[in-house]
C-alpha cells in the first residue's frame, strides 16, 4: 500500500502538467450490501463469521442486530475523464488499446462515530483495517493490500489528518506498452467498483450511532494524461488532485441501528440449555462462547476464577469449568456489574428494571422460588453473611445486582451462563463487562463483574480467595 505522501504526488514529479484542465465527476457510495456477524473477522481472514446474515442500506441508514460484528465496503464512479490517447496515434501505430477512460488514483478518509459506546471500530494492533481494491481486484498487486488507519478506542475516529484511511495508484508507474500496469488508470472509470471493503465495526448495544466520512485536504486524486504521444512515443500519465472545478460527491454519514433481530426473543438471562442435553449452550446467545471460566476450591473454600470481556457485551454466552468438591447447602449466587452505555454507573432505576425482569425469566426457566434475584447484598438468606463480592476485577465498582439458585433444578445448564441485555426498555443500552465462576455447591456458578479498567483487545484472567 502506498503511503499518502507517495500516492498523492505532485503532477510535475511524475510528468509534464496534463493537457487540459477539466472537471472530472467523482461519486463515493456505500455498496447497499452489509454482512454481520457473532465473531470477528479480524485475524480470521477478514469476513466476520459465526452466525452471519446480510442488512441492506436504506437511506443511508441500516439496521444490524445488537452485539453483532459488522462490515461494509465503499465504492467510486469517476467519469467526465475520458482519455483522448486510447485509439490515438500510438495506439494505431502499435495495436494497443489505451483505457477510454481514467479513474481514481488516491483518497483519504477520517471517520468519526458519535456514539462509540454503542458502535465501535474494530480494533487490530491500534489499527482500524480495510482491504482497498483495484480495477483487477488481487491482480493489482500495487493496490489490493490491507491499509489502516488509527483507530481510537476512547472516541471511535479512525484516521487522522496526518495519517488518514487511504489508499493509492501511481499513474506515472503507468507503461503505455504494457496492458498489465493500465489499473493504475481505471480504479473506478466509468462503472463504480470497490475502493475498500471489510470496514469492520462491533455494535456494542442497541444505541443508534452515525458513522461521518470527511476527505482529509489534499488526498483526493485521479488520473489524468499528461502527454500524448505519437506513433513512436508512448502517452504518460499523471495526478491531479482533484479541486472545487471538480464534482465530487462524498460518502454521506451512515446511521447504524442494531436492534434485536426480527422474529427473535432472548431471555434477559438464560440457565438452560437447548434441552434435553444441558451440555449444550443457551440458545440464540451466538454460536461461539465469550470464554471459559475455571474455579478450583473444596469445602467452603473457593478460588474464583474470572474472565475480563473487552470489549464489554451486550449479549452472548460464557461456559465454566468446576474442579472442585463444594460442601453441600449452599446456594449459587451470581454477581452483575452493569455498565451504562457510557461505561458508567448504572441508573438505579434500571438496575431495579434488570432485577425483576432477571427474576421473572428465572422463574418461569427454574421454577417460582428456585431463584432469588435482589440489587443489594442483604446479609440474610440466601445472600448470607458478609458480601464476599466487594469489587470487580482491578479494583472495579462492586457489583449491582446479585442472584442465587436456591433450588437443585433439573433444566439448570451447569456449563453456560447466556444473557441478553438488548432485550430490555429503558436498560438496552447497558453491557456486561466480565464473567467470574465460584463452585457453590454442585453446579457452576458464574459473577459477572465490571472491567472498566482492563486493557482492551484482551482478556485478562485472575483469582481470589472467598470464603
Amino acid at each position: 500500500m502506498l503511503k499518502r505522501k507517495q500516492m498523492i504526488v505532485a503532477a510535475a514529479t511524475l510528468a509534464a502538467a496534463p493537457l487540459a484542465t477539466k472537471a472530472a465527476t467523482i461519486v463515493f457510495s456505500y455498496d447497499p450490501t452489509v454482512i454481520y456477524g457473532t465473531v470477528s473477522g479480524v485475524g480470521g481472514g477478514g469476513n466476520v463469521t459465526g452466525t452471519t446474515g446480510t442488512a441492506t442500506i436504506v437511506n443511508n441508514k441500516v439496521t444490524i442486530p445488537a452485539g453483532d460484528f459488522f462490515q461494509f465496503n465503499v465504492n467510486v464512479l469517476v467519469t467526465n475523464n475520458a482519455n483522448t490517447a486510447s485509439g490515438g496515434a500510438y495506439d494505431s501505430a502499435n495495436g494497443k488499446t489505451q483505457p477510454a477512460n481514467l479513474g481514481l488514483t488516491g483518497f483519504g478518509y477520517v471517520v468519526t462515530d458519535s456514539v462509540p459506546a454503542a458502535v465501535l471500530p474494530v480494533n487490530q494492533s491500534g489499527n482500524e483495517y480495510i482491504t482497498a481494491f483495484g480495477p483487477n481486484g488481487a491482480t493489482s498487486p500495487a493496490y489490493a493490500s490491507q491499509a489502516t488507519g488509527a483507530d481510537n478506542q476512547t472516541t471511535g475516529q479512525v484516521g487522522s489528518n496526518a495519517a488518514p484511511l487511504s489508499g493509492g495508484l501511481s499513474p506515472g508507474s503507468v507503461n503505455a506498452a504494457k496492458s498489465s500496469t493500465y489499473y493504475n488508470l481505471t480504479l473506478g472509470a466509468g462503472t463504480a467498483q470497490d475502493i475498500f471493503a471489510g470496514m469492520e465495526y462491533h455494535a456494542l448495544t442497541s444505541a443508534t450511532s452515525v458513522l461521518t466520512f470527511g476527505s482529509t485536504s489534499g488526498s483526493l486524486a485521479y488520473a489524468s494524461l499528461a502527454s500524448a504521444g505519437g506513433a513512436s512515443t508512448k502517452p504518460t500519465y499523471t495526478v491531479t488532485v482533484a479541486s472545487t472545478n471538480d464534482s465530487i460527491t462524498n460518502l454521506p454519514a451512515l446511521t447504524i441501528n442494531p436492534t434485536v433481530t426480527s422474529g427473535t426473543s432472548n431471555n434477559i438471562i438464560s440457565l438452560t440449555s437447548t434441552a434435553p442435553n444441558s451440555n449444550v449452550a443457551p440458545s440464540a446467545y451466538g454460536t461461539t462462547s465469550l470464554g471459559t471460566v475455571t474455579a478450583n476450591g473444596s469445602g467452603t473454600k473457593f478460588t474464583a476464577g474470572t474472565l475480563a470481556l473487552s470489549p464489554v457485551k451486550a449479549t452472548g454466552f460464557v461456559n465454566g469449568v468446576l474442579n472442585s468438591s463444594p460442601t453441600a447447602g449452599s446456594p449459587e449466587v451470581y454477581a452483575l456489574d452493569i455498565e451504562s452505555s457510557g461505561g458508567g454507573t448504572t441508573a438505579p432505576g434500571d438496575l431495579a428494571t434488570i432485577a425483576a425482569a432477571m427474576q421473572t425469566a428465572l422463574n418461569t426457566q427454574l421454577g417460582a422460588g428456585s431463584a432469588t434475584v435482589s440489587t443489594s447484598w442483604t446479609g440474610t438468606a440466601p445472600f448470607n453473611g458478609v458480601n464476599p463480592f466487594p469489587g470487580g476485577p482491578a479494583g472495579t465498582p462492586g457489583y449491582d445486582v446479585f442472584i442465587a439458585i436456591t433450588a437443585n433444578n433439573p433444566n439448570l445448564a451447569n456449563n453456560f451462563l447466556g444473557f441478553d441485555l438488548t432485550e430490555g426498555g429503558s436498560f438496552s443500552t447497558d453491557t456486561v463487562a466480565a464473567v467470574a465462576l465460584v463452585p457453590e455447591p454442585a453446579s457452576a456458578a458464574f459473577i459477572l463483574v465490571g472491567a472498566s479498567s482492563l486493557l482492551l483487545g484482551r482478556r485478562k484472567r485472575s483469582t481470589s480467595q472467598v470464603a
